[in-house]
């Protein structure tokens, strides 16, 4: 099996991509549950899950910062660094599993409302 030496640009450089990308998408959404809670009045399971989601998105939010940081701060020019996973990806990846599930069932509780 043939290794591909890690770099900064293959490695780190799309990571800080992926991390500005979704810092975005999180301004995004706490201004639209913003406006979700000025402006709707849904059933209170409804909103508690929105708030849910919120919750877990900012979680999402600070492990991908803290594994950024931890990357490119803490261990800075430590190429050997960038083959380990640190505790705030392992954390995001199963975080991402309860984020998904409860937008499932947020979408799934839309779906059925609009059919009644």
């Amino acid at each position: 099996m043939t290794r591909f030496p890690a770099t900064l640009d293959n490695t780190i450089g799309a990571f800080l991509l992926g991390v500005i990308i979704s810092t975005a998408l999180y301004g995004a959404s706490c201004i639209q549950a913003c406006y979700y809670y000025m402006h709707q009045q849904d059933r209170w399971p409804l909103r508690v899950l929105v708030a849910i989601l919120m919750i877990l998105d900012t979680l999402h939010q600070i492990f991908i910062t803290q594994s950024m940081y931890n990357y490119l701060v803490t261990n800075f020019g430590n190429l050997l660094h960038l083959e380990q996973v640190v505790w705030g990806m392992k954390a995001d990846t199963l975080l991402t599993v309860f984020i998904q599930n409860d937008f499932k069932m947020l979408s799934l509780d839309t779906n059925l409302w609009h059919l009644l």
